[in-house]
């Protein structure tokens, strides 16, 4: 019976982790002119839909441009069902000033993100093509460590100029004649300062995660948008190309890839194309984790993991970047494994929802 009730608790657990994923939180202010010195309830109304609609414009303002750009595209449908997308309306506050005979309503909305996500994928190229029907992408996955950083003094040069001016005057008095002299120092100082970029030096990911769960990560993501990313190795195998390890260790060793290597995974994606034209794209995620410092507000590990993305596609003679972005996230634990860990997951979903934005924005599927 205990298991029982054990698990019927987990399950409900996890269902509201999942809801609160759901929601996000937002707060408006509506301001509206009164007839009289207390509000009629038209009034009333009317300034709490002022604040709702001023909360709604307050999320959509957090927007990255790419999504911006699709929910531009359908701003117009969005707002004339906007409660399709808001949970719930809470009002905080009505301030009524007799003096100017004003009335400001100060409201928090819960917005449904996830219905939204679903109507801005559901018009994407990639939303309106059934899964797997040109919406692959082969992924490309690197991960590496900074090892060292070397950071270079900076070099002063300084310059002293000097001038001497000097001046004399002749008194005749007497017997004798005598001569006054001046001198006068004119001092001039200036420079430059030049300074070079820190020397980065990487290795191998001591803490990191698989390609494999990297993908899947992603999918959980991209999936929902009806994009399917498959891990590189699946291929590299079966159509002759350099294997995974070996494009990460030129990566880690050169910050490049030879133009070896280079020309055989594009041979390789042209030959996918051909044999499975689902697959279309190519995405290579380099993931650099920095090293581990105190956080200093809460005492933990933190890493932080740079993020360096490339899209290309594979639909042409010649392969064509589409998209391309770096960026950054971070995670905290109480050990540096833990640390790098939780950044790296942190990393592989912003980069998973940085591609939907800017593939979605471009039309592209």
């Amino acid at each position: 019976m205990q298991i029982k009730c054990l698990f019927i608790f987990l399950v409900i657990l996890l269902f509201n982790v999942d809801y609160v994923k759901a929601e996000v939180a937002s707060k408006g202010v509506g301001t509206i002119q009164m007839k009289s010195n207390n509000p009629t309830n038209i009034e009333t109304e009317s300034a709490k839909k002022n604040a709702v609609e001023s909360a709604w414009k307050s999320f959509t303002a957090k927007f990255n441009t790419s999504k911006m750009k699709q929910y531009l595209l359908i701003k117009e449908d969005i707002d004339n069902n906007l409660s399709d997308y808001i949970i719930s309306t809470e009002v905080i506050e009505n301030i009524i000033d007799q003096g100017t005979k004003t009335l400001k309503t100060v409201v928090k909305i819960k917005i449904n993100s996830v219905a939204l996500d679903a109507k801005l994928s559901s018009l994407s190229a990639a939303g309106q093509t059934a899964s797997g029907d040109n919406s692959g992408i082969v992924g490309i996955f690197i991960t590496r460590e900074l090892a060292s950083r070397r950071v270079y003094d900076e070099k002063k040069v300084k310059i002293v100029a000097t001038k001497d001016a000097a001046s004399a005057s002749e008194s005749i008095g007497g017997s004798a004649d005598s001569i006054e002299k001046e001198t006068f120092s004119k001092q001039e100082a200036g420079g430059s300062a030049t300074q070079k970029s820190d020397k980065l030096i990487y290795k191998k990911a001591s803490n990191t995660i698989s390609p494999d769960v990297i993908a899947d990560n992603m999918n959980d993501i991209l999936g929902d948008f009806m994009f399917e990313v498959t891990e590189y190795d699946e291929f590299s195998a079966d159509y002759d190309a350099p294997e995974r390890i070996q494009l990460e260790k030129e990566f880690i060793e050169n910050n490049r890839l030879s133009r070896e290597i280079k020309k055989a995974v594009s041979n390789m994606m042209k030959t996918v194309r051909i044999e499975e034209p689902e697959f279309k794209y190519l995405l290579t995620t380099i993931l650099d984790t920095d090293q581990a410092f105190v956080d200093p507000t809460s005492g933990n590990k933190k890493v932080v993991v740079n993020i360096n993305a490339r899209i290309q596609s594979f639909e042409k003679k010649r392969p064509k970047t589409v998209a391309s972005f770096t960026t950054q996230a971070f995670g905290m634990g109480p050990n540096e494994k833990s640390a790098a860990t939780s950044a790296l997951k942190n990393a592989v979903k912003v980069t998973a929802k940085t591609i939907v934005d800017k593939m979605n924005a471009k039309g592209l599927n």
